[in-house]
């Protein structure tokens, strides 16, 4: 399993990152399937950190193409939620040092993440009204 934390210079003993998109570096661990013990440590420059735009979809979607299983950050937004879901990546939230948020998923102690679709962004699936009520049942314009 390959578990994948964002950081701010790396490392087992760095603190997770507030922001996942922009953290500047993730620590990817690799643990044992059979012995839940860490096998290799590995930091990884985050490639997005400096985008004006989109930096949580590019880093999900870097994140995916490394083979990463799971990840575990503080938050998640919505469109990167998006991205790492439909590419079989569960996440977890956790904050913390590394090491101990990935002591905490290995045992089971980590909630996972399931969004709230009654924030912005976390659509229930209306739509495509473009805001104009089109995708709620309203009629035509919005009009009742």
């Amino acid at each position: 399993m390959i578990i994948a934390v964002p950081t701010v210079s790396g490392g087992l003993d760095d603190m997770v990152a507030p922001n996942f998109g922009r953290a500047p570096s993730f620590t990817v661990i690799t643990i044992d399937d059979q012995t839940k013990e860490i096998k290799e440590t590995r930091i990884v420059p985050n490639p997005n950190a400096g985008l004006a735009r989109a930096a949580g979809i590019q880093t999900a979607s870097f994140l995916a193409n490394l083979g990463v299983n799971v990840v575990i950050a503080p938050s998640i937004g919505p469109n990167a939620y998006g991205i790492l879901s439909q590419a079989g990546i569960r996440i977890s939230l956790g904050s913390g040092t590394v090491r101990q948020v990935v002591q905490d998923f290995v045992s089971g102690q980590l909630q996972e993440f399931k969004p709230d679709v009654t924030r912005p962004g976390y659509s229930p699936g209306y739509g495509p009204g473009f805001g104009r009520g089109l995708g709620r049942g309203r009629g035509f314009g919005g009009r009742w």
